[in-house]
């Protein structure tokens, strides 16, 4: 996925669960999702950095010429004014528009992102421990071996496809979880069912018989299993009582009148 895909899938993916707590008329407009955008773009530039850094560190041992080629040609300095003009913006749209603990969020979202998972990447298999990337990762672990990145499809494949479809079988279980915490309806855990079930499906596959194919089927459900049952939890949800229309202590009855005669 590119950039652009993956900014505008966690944007729009935003909304669904804010919408599962309000009121219809109290949901936040997606065009307000916006001032994101240049927050999501400072991510990506920092990460550029950063990777830079550290494929200039094993360029020599990655051995791929499209690697040097990329190396060769990035300017970690272009990368760093992009990021700060993104980045500075975001955070501050995010505090001024919204309030300041989503510039907060916003802020230590990029320094984790860049600054430990990116670096994680080298260092241990803890970085990536969902369906979504392990069935990605499984069709590239031969180029991240050859740069040095610790993936499980590379040092634990084995585990790789145990952990993709013990989550994705737990995706069922949670999706409970949502009636129980009186969030939604009892009709979204039956709803979200096919779903869930299709992509428990496709990661037995995977965990079978760990061939391209099956990585890749598994992944591209991954990319709209999300949005979908997103999607559902706001269909699903359980409606709530409106605070601004409850009834207030000037609103009770008074006393009753005694008629006279």
């Amino acid at each position: 996925m590119g950039l652009v895909d993956v900014a505008a899938d966690i944007l729009w993916t935003s909304w669904p669960p804010e919408g599962s707590f309000k009121q219809p008329r109290q949901l936040t407009p997606p065009a307000t999702y916006l001032p994101s955008s240049p927050g999501l773009s400072g991510v990506r530039g920092v990460n550029q950095v950063v990777s830079l850094l550290l494929c200039r560190g094993e360029e020599t041992a990655s051995g791929s010429a499209e690697a040097l080629q990329l190396v060769s040609d990035a300017n970690p300095l272009h990368a760093v004014g992009f990021a700060a003009a993104c980045g500075v913006p975001g955070v501050a749209m995010l505090t001024l528009a919204v309030n300041p603990l989503t510039g907060f969020l916003g802020a230590l979202n990029i320094f984790l992102y860049t600054c430990c998972y990116t670096p994680l990447k080298r260092l241990s298999i803890t970085n990536t421990w969902f369906p979504h990337f392990n069935a990605l990762s499984w069709n590239l672990r031969e180029d991240y071996s050859r740069g040095g990145y610790r993936m499980m499809s590379v040092t634990h494949p084995a585990l790789c496809r145990r952990v993709a479809l013990r989550h994705s079988l737990a995706l069922t279980g949670l999706s409970t979880l949502g009636p129980v915490l009186d969030l939604t309806t009892w009709t979204f855990p039956l709803v979200s069912l096919p779903i869930n079930l299709y992509i428990a499906y496709l990661a037995f596959r995977f965990y079978r018989d760990p061939s391209r194919s099956s990585a890749r089927k598994l992944f591209f459900c991954s990319l709209w299993h999300l949005p979908m049952l997103l999607l559902l939890l706001l269909t699903c949800k359980r409606g709530r009582k409106d605070p601004d229309h409850a009834p207030g202590p000037d609103s009770a009855p008074g006393p009753a009148l005694t008629l006279q005669s």
